[in-house]
């Protein structure tokens, strides 16, 4: 007996310290807090409840949880409330580099349509309410009511007389408002909408192992780069400023049935942007390289960066090109006007002269990359003797309409034929560009 109540009170002083977990008994064997993470990149699978993303510096599984938000991002949105429909233009998709054989993309809107706007404090509220017309910008389109919330300002969408312009049915009560064209959102995505190799996401979760549970979804749908490719020709994937928007009509003129032309709707900006690379370059997986050549620039604004920061950047984006297995063709940033030195308020980096500068710079850069080929359009503006870019010299803008991006994109699609190991000179003849009657429309 006396043995059994000598077990009893053992079990009462150290029993509590047994049943605890080992973490409990030792604070260093504590769990770590789930790590809160942002990443983003190119969705490359896709499964039932998860999807495979490509970031930068390596793939994710990332899971989606029952009702959590996915929100598409909303670029130059055309809101027709009249017939509840969403489109979007995306930019550069046309086979023919024409933009008005650009595709359209469109969603049903609900009936009633909300849109919200969470201001990041009090002034910004003020500031945006105080306003005749006010302006909602970082908004979301859904079919939910917003939240009752001191910040959060919305209500029902509906038309407005003014053009541009909308009305916000809050309580009741009407207010005019305008929406951004490139900070909105609309939520009432799912994982269906991720099409692998199609879509670019920005994922806030927590790390849970090796995976990542996401809480937050914002996609952007690039299209599909090979709906319209031919098989048996060799693939190119453009990247640049608004320049290479500027040419890409041209550019595939030139290799009409000579070559697959696939620029994404987007620029790759600044300098500051190029970790963003990944998410226009194709599964990366070995084995799954689509492109065979891949001509690339940056922007002009990159005047702001100091030239080492610029070269390490570059150096970087070279880097995760050759991940691609594809021949790397740098095309120069071409000259900016002498009119644009009277430009107010002109962006930071449009400096004239500062074009020849950091061409400078990619050419120290490119002296450590052998086999990187360089297309020097600065050269074919600056040097050009049959006059098409006189009156362009005086003018104020940088940009080149259709008619004078024909000489950029013939030197391009001549660079891109070498690096594919074509003869340069089998692009198509100055017939295939419609300068005879054009508007001289840049895009």
């Amino acid at each position: 007996m006396k043995h059994w109540l000598l077990f009893v009170l053992t079990l009462v002083l150290i029993g509590p310290a047994l049943w605890q977990p080992a973490h409990a008994q030792d604070p260093a064997r504590a769990p770590a807090a789930r790590e809160q993470v942002r990443v983003n990149g190119l969705v490359i699978d896709r499964q039932k409840y998860s999807f495979t993303l490509q970031a930068q510096d390596r793939n994710y599984q990332v899971f989606i949880p029952n009702g959590m938000p996915v929100l598409m991002k909303l670029n130059w949105p055309q809101i027709d409330l009249a017939n509840r429909q969403l489109a979007i233009t995306l930019d550069l998709s046309a086979p023919d580099g024409n933009p008005q054989n650009n595709q359209v993309l469109t969603w049903k809107l609900p009936d009633p349509l909300y849109v919200s706007m969470q201001f990041r404090d009090q002034v910004e509220r003020d500031r945006a309410l105080g306003q005749q017309v006010r302006p909602l910008e970082r908004f979301v389109l859904s079919s939910s009511p917003p939240p009752n919330d001191p910040l959060t300002f919305g209500g029902i969408l509906t038309e407005s007389q003014m053009p541009g312009q909308f009305m916000v049915d809050r309580q009741s009560q009407l207010y005019s408002v305008t929406l951004h064209r490139r900070r909105g959102l609309l939520a009432g995505g799912s994982i269906l909408d991720l099409r692998p190799g199609e879509t670019s996401v920005f994922v806030e979760g927590v790390r849970e192992g090796e995976a990542i549970v996401a809480t937050r979804i914002r996609y952007e749908y690039l299209g599909n780069p090979y709906a319209n490719f031919q098989q048996g020709l060799p693939n190119y994937l453009s990247l640049g400023d608004m320049t290479s928007y500027d040419y890409d009509r041209a550019l595939k003129e030139a290799l009409a049935g000579k070559a697959n032309v696939y620029h994404p709707p987007a620029t790759t900006g600044a300098s500051a942007k190029w970790t963003r690379l990944h998410h226009y370059l194709g599964d990366l997986r070995e084995g799954r390289g689509q492109w065979d050549v891949i001509a690339f620039s940056f922007g002009r604004r990159d005047q702001v960066e100091s030239k080492d920061e610029w070269q390490a950047n570059l150096r970087q984006a070279i880097r995760q090109l050759e991940r691609t297995g594809a021949r790397l063709v740098w095309v120069t940033c071409t000259p900016l006007p002498d009119g644009i030195a009277d430009v107010p308020d002109r962006p930071a980096g449009y400096e004239p002269g500062g074009m020849k500068l950091q061409n400078q710079w990619a050419a120290e850069v490119l002296a450590e990359f052998p086999d990187v080929i360089t297309c020097d359009l600065w050269q074919v503006v600056r040097y050009d003797t049959s006059g098409v870019y006189d009156q362009w010299w005086a003018d104020r803008y940088p940009q080149f309409d259709y008619i004078r991006s024909v000489p950029l994109a013939r030197s391009l699609a001549r660079h891109l034929m070498a690096a594919a190991g074509k003869s340069p000179d089998d692009i198509n003849p100055m017939s295939a560009h419609q300068i005879q009657g054009s508007n001289n429309a840049s895009r």
